[in-house]
This record gives structure tokens, sequence and C-alpha cells, in this order.
């Protein structure tokens, strides 16, 4: 099997220097843990592309980093580049019985955004089993039909408390099955190097490329100027800071609604838009169309008998509302919500209680993606030249 070997500089944009490998002489220069006795400088890194028939195993550093958006949005992304992409993943932690018996929803993901059919289930384990992954990794993979000049995105261990005995057992799937590692970790305020560090170490020379996901817009230039940097000059091959959107943490208005224990009064059909803004209706000294216009994609939470803030927010571009107060609301309104096709629910409670539910309870969690989401990871990828530079078919010279 052979892979590109892209040399990535200071800048982290790929040379016009491509060697073809084999893989097993695929590995990173000595010099990436520090040493400049070659004349290469220790933030200087490498990464794998594609030269011919390839995977590429997907760890994180905890649930809900990003693996499943990143998995699916790279072979999306490889797709639309022309080559043959495909989703796997070898493995599921189960807890119980029911667990285990229950579709992966991951899975199910990635076979409707990539029109695959009869993908396989992922084998069942257990965290107290993390010592037989590599076999049964590499069991499930030999079940799996890869396409030539193709690529497969493989997707690691999700554990509910993850641990370096998780790191280590993705590391050892990722090495049973010929499959160097993307490693996609959360960012949190005061991450350390040394953190980071400590995560990818088990995967040692099979490292491929690090993604840091979830940065705050307001810390993006610290991160990228600073924190970067002095990641790649400890020797880790970083390729993308992924900031914080919208679109990619948002509920849809049917889960709010579904969370609230609400009904759905009008257009339940429209409950999978995304509620990219939640907006409170509450007096206020600036008048509603200005308060609301603040922002187009959004929903709102007022009390079901105040026409003077509903108003306004159907008239700003809202995706839904939900009333409180377990009223709808009055025929005036009614018939602007007709017009406008705005899904509407009812929820019991008051408005400052259901708002504050919200942000203790369902806000306050990261959720599996949806299909809309990974299509803009995908969009995401197209735009981040190093990252989408590992799953795109550029030939390797003999």
């Amino acid at each position: 099997m052979l892979y590109r070997l892209s040399y990535l500089g200071r800048l982290g944009h790929p040379t016009d220097d491509l060697l073809g490998v084999s893989r097993s002489n695929a590995r990173r220069p000595k010099n990436l843990a520090g040493d400049s006795s070659n004349g290469i400088l220790a933030h200087d890194f490498w990464v794998y592309t594609v030269a011919t028939m390839t995977r590429f195993y997907i760890a994180s550093n905890e649930p809900r980093a990003g693996k499943t958006l990143l998995a699916v949005g790279l072979a999306l992304h490889a797709k639309a580049q022309g080559l043959q992409a495909t989703y796997f993943k070898p493995l599921q932690i189960v807890n119980n019985d029911r667990t285990a018996n229950q579709p992966d929803s991951d899975s199910t993901l990635a076979a409707t955004a990539l029109g695959l059919s009869n993908l396989a289930a992922p084998a069942p384990t257990t965290e107290d089993e993390l010592t037989r992954a590599p076999s049964l990794a590499l069991e499930a993979m030999s079940r799996l039909r890869e396409t030539p000049n193709g690529i497969t995105l493989v997707e690691g261990l999700s554990s509910n408390d993850p641990q370096a005995s998780t790191w280590e057992a993705d590391a050892a799937s990722a090495a049973a099955i010929d499959a160097p590692v993307l490693a996609i970790m959360w960012y949190r305020d005061g991450l350390r190097t040394s953190e980071i560090a400590e995560f990818v170490r088990p995967f040692g020379p099979n490292l491929a490329a690090v993604v840091v996901n979830g940065v705050p817009n307001l810390r993006m230039h610290a991160v990228t100027e600073e924190f970067a940097p002095s990641i790649r000059a400890s020797g880790i091959p970083i390729v993308a800071i992924l900031a914080q959107r919208r679109a990619l943490a948002a509920p849809t208005f049917g889960e709010l609604v579904s969370f609230l224990d609400g009904k759905t009064i009008a257009f339940p059909e429209l409950g999978d838009v995304l509620a990219e803004r939640i907006m409170v209706g509450a007096l206020a000294l600036d008048g509603g169309i200005h308060y609301y216009g603040q922002a187009e994609r959004k929903v709102v939470i007022t009390r079901w008998d105040r026409p003077d803030l509903q108003m306004p927010a159907l008239n700003t571009g809202c995706q839904g509302l939900i009333l409180t107060g377990g009223q709808g609301p009055i025929p005036y309104v009614w018939n602007r919500v007709l017009e406008l096709r705005v899904p509407v629910a009812v929820v019991q409670g008051g408005t400052v209680a259901t708002a504050t539910r919200l942000s203790e309870g369902f806000l306050a969690q990261r959720r599996k993606p949806l299909l809309i989401q990974i299509h803009q990871m995908a969009q995401i990828i197209s735009g981040e030249r190093d990252l989408s530079a590992l799953v795109s078919p550029v030939p390797v010279r003999s």
C-alpha cells in the first residue's frame, strides 16, 4: 500500500517536494521531536495524503469532540474531489444489553450522508475489554470492502470516561489496521501543549496530523498566532484550528420542543430547522424590530399572550416560536404564522423558567451531529488547505 508523504513548512502549506513511500517507511522524521540537526526546523512537519487506497483512523481526546463530523466530512470532501470514499466504525463501546442491541447512530448518519448501503455495524465491546480492541478492529475491517484508489475514514472509540487506556486502545487499533491517526482535540480555555502531547503520545510515529476543534471566535487569533506555533515547535503536527460555529452546534427546533416536553401546533414538518440563535421575548428599551432584527435565524421564546413581542420576531426572520404559558397565539398572530410558515410550539411554565431549563440542560451539552451539519463540515474542510490536502487526489512522483 502506498502513501504520499507531504512536507508542511512553517505556515503549514504543502510544498512540491512529494515522496512516494511504502507504508512501512511512512514515518515522520526524527527532527519532528525537535532535532534540527538535518537542517529542518523543529516546527516543520509532515502529513500523509492519498497516493493509492488508504485509511485514516480518527481518534479524539473526549466524547463529542467532533470525530464523526470530521470523519464523514472528510469522506464527503474526498468524494467531491472525485475519490471513492467510505466511512467505517469498527467498534462501539456499549454499557449494557440495551445499547448493544441499538443501531449505531454514527454509522447510520454516515451511510445517509455518503449514500452507502449495507454499511456494516460496529462490533460491540466494553470498556473492560479494551485490550481486545485491536483484534476486534482488525476482524471488523476484514469484512469491509474498500475501493482501490479510494480512502476509508475509520472512526475510533467513544468512551464516556476517556482516559489513557482509551487512547492506547485507539493507538493499538490504528496500528493493527494499518491506518495513520488523525487526532482531534476539543479546545478549552487553559489547554496546555503538554496535555495535547499526553493525548497523542500513544500514537507515536503513526500520528499523521492533529486538529484542534471548538475554539471560541474571540480566542482564534491568540490560538492561531501563539498557541498553535508552540504546539508545532514541540513536534506535534497540527494541521487545522477550527473555530466554534453556531450552525455546527445548533439543535433543531424539534429537539428543543422535545426536551421541553412541548407540543408543536404549527408546521411540525419543519421541526428539523436549526435553532442557531435562541432569543427570549422580554421587555426592553429597544423596539421589537431593532431587538429581534439583530439575528435573522433565530427561535424565540415568549409568552403566548404577547403579540407585541411575537409579531416583531416573525417579521425579522424567525425560524420558530416557543410559546410559554401552555396556550397558542391569538388569531392575529396565528394568521401571520400561517402566512410565513413558521413552526410554533406550546410549553408549560414561564418564559424565564423555560430559558433557564434550556441553558442549564440541553444547550449546555455537546450533541451528536445532524445530517445538515455533516454537509456544513465538508464545506469547512474544503476551506482548510492543509486539512483538505489529507484527502486530495494528487499524483505521487515516481
